[in-house]
C-alpha cells in the first residue's frame, strides 16, 4: 500500500487509554440519564394503564388516560431496548479497542477504533467531520492506525463504501479466504507494501 502524507495542517495521534475511558464514562452517564428516563416514562406508562383499566372495570371510562398510558408504554420500551444495546456496545470491549484522533488547530476532525479479534484488528468506526471529507483524511487515518498496530485490518462496510476502502488500500477476499472468526469481513489491509 503506497502511503499518502497528511496534508499539512492535520495530526494524526492514538487517542490515550484515559482519554479514552474518559470519553467512555461520558457516553456510559449519558446512557444511564437516558435509561432511568425511560425507566420513569415506562413506569408511568403502567401506572396509568392499570388506573384506566381499574376504572374501566368500575365503570368509569376515561379513554384519555388509557391512550396516554399505552401510548407512554409503546415509546418508551424500544428507547430503553436501544439504550440497553448502545451501553452493551460500548461496554463489551472497550479497554481492548485502540483509537486515533486526527485534529488540525485543537479541533478534532476525525476519530478511528480497531478492535481487536482473532489475532488480527476489526475497524469498528471510523468517522471523519463531513466539512473535512473529500481530502485523503480518512485514508491517512486508517495507513496510521493500520502502521501502529502492524496486524491485518478487517473491514465489513456497505458496498457505496467498498471504493472508499479499496483506495485506502484494502483488498476484497472470499469468505474461504479468511480466518473463520472473522467471515463476515469481507476486506482486509494487509501490511504488505507495493
Amino acid at each position: 500500500m503506497n502511503r499518502k502524507p497528511i496534508p499539512p495542517g492535520y495530526v494524526i495521534r492514538p487517542f490515550t487509554k484515559a482519554e479514552y475511558q474518559s470519553h467512555h464514562r461520558k457516553i456510559l452517564k449519558q446512557c444511564f440519564i437516558g435509561l432511568i428516563f425511560s425507566g420513569v416514562v415506562l413506569v408511568l406508562g403502567l401506572l396509568l394503564t392499570k388506573r384506566s383499566m381499574e376504572m374501566l372495570l368500575a365503570g368509569k371510562w376515561e379513554p384519555i388516560s388509557l391512550t396516554i398510558g399505552v401510548s407512554m408504554l409503546a415509546s418508551s420500551a424500544p428507547l430503553v431496548g436501544l439504550l440497553c444495546n448502545t451501553i452493551w456496545l460500548r461496554t463489551r470491549h472497550y479497554l481492548d479497542t485502540k483509537a486515533w484522533i486526527l485534529h488540525s488547530n485543537n479541533l478534532i476532525v476525525g476519530t478511528l477504533e480497531l478492535c481487536p479479534k482473532a489475532g488480527a484488528c476489526i475497524l469498528a468506526n471510523i468517522y471523519i467531520n463531513p466539512k473535512y471529507r473529500r481530502q485523503g483524511l480518512g485514508c491517512a487515518l486508517i495507513q496510521q492506525a493500520a502502521q501502529d498496530v502492524q496486524q491485518k485490518i478487517y473491514v465489513s462496510c456497505a458496498k457505496g463504501l467498498i471504493p472508499f476502502y479499496t483506495r485506502c488500500g484494502f483488498v476484497r477476499f472470499s469468505k474461504a479466504q479468511v480466518p473463520k472468526p472473522l467471515r463476515q469481513y469481507m476486506f482486509v489491509l494487509s501490511q504488505s507494501r507495493s
